[in-house]
């Protein structure tokens, strides 16, 4: 599990090389929902399959998540955010 400083300075940091071993890795596989969503709304290149992501942040939001509302990864991040508040 990534720890918060980790996940803060991997913040939209990867390289290409770098998600494509993510995803090899699967490293989604040992985390929660929320820490898949909060993770890899924080990121710009798809770190895992699209299907687990757009899973993970449904069910971290508690919510249907429509394709088009990830081109707004910020708006999901802050609404996922306030949930845990």
């Amino acid at each position: 599990m990534l720890t918060e400083e980790q996940r803060t300075a991997m913040r939209g940091t990867l390289t290409r090389e770098e998600s494509m071993a993510l995803v090899t890795s699967e490293w989604w596989k040992d985390m929660t929902t929320r820490d898949i969503a909060e993770f890899q709304l924080g990121q710009r290149r798809l770190c895992m399959p699209f299907e687990f992501f757009q899973l993970a942040v449904e069910d971290a939001l508690g919510r249907g998540v429509l394709t088009h509302e990830f081109a707004q990864p910020d708006a999901l991040l802050s609404e996922l955010r306030e949930a845990r508040s």
